[in-house]
């Protein structure tokens, strides 16, 4: 009877997400869309579009200085962040004063044959070249705040590991950036910055935790996640996996037509460049519930009914838990479906990892949407799982940026790949910079 009550209303289900969904974006366009926006200034400077490798590059060949390139980031972030409040805490002065040092240093020991630019390359790839850090990760002597008031008074007293590794390997802290609250939201919003404006790795408590908001390293560029390719990759004996949506369910936005489109681009691009077989992912139950009734379903009914019965069961358990919550029942249900959700997990776990195996990446949309205007994602706060999924089962994954759409707003997919499979993923992404153009600079360059 609850079966066919739920399956009777699910097209109202339906229908009631994509009013709720075309609401909040109407609701957005007309208070925050029609606010006069704000341009950042133009790009002039060329050191300012190279990427980090080969910044780190023109620094050992002399053929710029590290304190050029510093005062050119330097003189950047201080003409875009009054408008993008991007900056935590700048530390510019200590970043030149390091800059003049490197400069010494290579100046005196190219001369002097004390150093050579091959070991340059391999110990100190980043020599000179600036980087900066979320303000969630601890650099000795700036803010570690993680976006909290009751934190707004604490001092790293030393640096992280990824910090201190960077260091090592030559590069110069210029600053530490804004953040969402501990780092647990989408929009860089936080009681103690700010937001970081639209216009133009994190407190930990225990393992699981750990795990589960692993972050990695942001850049413009593939090819400075991996400067020295160590691990080759036959794209053309890979295995690509594909799934263009999260299998529609009826808590998270219907998938925009314009990322749609530019998966559908990329997969089309392994097709017929490296001729890979692409594997699609998960059947879209409904659609295939629609061909059956007229006689054209690629499945049988049992095991489409079957599929109904366990999507249903997901949603439906994830409200009952919910509704406990609220009830006051917290303990007991949320004890109860922990278990539920860690027995998923590893199983889900298992399946995707023998899945990818050590060949294979799966092409997965970033998220369901265009950049949403401030907020908007408290109104559609589960889209985030089409990032998160991923995060939370350890797997590596590289955020691909695609270009932009005709309102200049960026495109992009995610490549995930199995266990320690990094090197696949960072070498597709590289390959899609060279196909689709890569990161666009957002401001004019002259």
């Amino acid at each position: 009877m609850l079966w066919g009550v739920l399956w009777a209303f699910r097209p109202v289900l339906w229908m009631v997400r994509w009013m709720w969904d075309e609401w909040v974006s109407t609701i957005f366009t007309l208070v925050v869309g029609w606010r006069r926006k704000s341009l950042l200034p133009p790009v002039f400077n060329p050191i300012l579009l190279l990427s980090a490798s080969e910044l780190a590059d023109n620094i050992r060949e002399r053929k710029v200085s590290s304190v050029e390139v510093v005062r050119s980031y330097v003189t950047r972030i201080s003409n875009v962040n009054p408008i993008l409040n991007a900056v935590a805490q700048e530390n510019f002065q200590a970043a030149l004063l390091e800059a003049r040092m490197v400069d010494k240093k290579l100046d005196q020991g190219l001369s002097d044959g004390s150093l050579t630019k091959d070991w340059l390359k391999k110990n100190q790839p980043f020599l000179g070249v600036p980087f900066t850090v979320k303000e969630t990760i601890a650099v000795a002597g700036l803010p570690h705040t993680g976006g909290l008031v009751v934190r707004g008074d604490v001092v790293a007293s030393q640096d992280a590991e990824v910090v201190n590794k960077m260091k090592k390997a030559g590069a110069i802290l210029l600053a530490n950036t804004n953040i969402s609250e501990l780092g647990m939201w989408w929009e860089s919003d936080n009681r103690v910055y700010g937001v970081v404006s639209l216009r133009g790795c994190n407190v930990h408590f225990d393992k699981e935790w750990s795990d589960m908001q692993c972050a990695g390293p942001l850049t413009r560029h593939a090819r400075d996640l991996m400067p020295i390719l160590t691990v080759l990759v036959d794209l053309g004996t890979l295995q690509i996996f594909t799934m263009e949506n999260d299998g529609n369910g009826i808590l998270t936005t219907h998938m925009h037509s314009s990322l749609l489109a530019v998966q559908r681009a990329v997969t089309q691009h392994f097709r017929h460049t490296y001729d890979c077989t692409v594997h699609k992912g998960e059947i879209n139950v409904w659609t295939e519930i629609t061909r059956a009734i007229l006689g054209r379903a690629r499945h049988t009914i049992p095991s489409l009914a079957q599929a109904v019965l366990d999507i249903l069961d997901r949603e439906i358990t994830f409200l009952k838990d919910q509704t406990k919550v609220l009830m006051g029942k917290e303990n007991t249900a949320v004890s109860t479906s922990r278990m539920q959700m860690e027995t998923q997990w590893k199983t889900l776990q298992m399946r995707v990892q023998r899945l990818l195996g050590d060949n294979g990446v799966l092409l997965y949309p970033s998220h369901p949407m265009l950049a949403p205007y401030h907020s908007e994602s408290y109104f559609r706060p589960l889209n985030f799982t089409y990032a998160a999924v991923f995060n939370a089962l350890g797997f590596p994954v590289t955020q691909v940026p695609l270009g932009l759409d005709h309102n200049g707003l960026p495109l992009g997919i995610q490549v995930v790949g199995g266990m320690y499979q990094d090197h696949l993923t960072i070498s597709v992404a590289e390959d899609l910079e060279k196909a689709f153009g890569g990161w666009v600079c957002p401001s004019k360059i002259l």
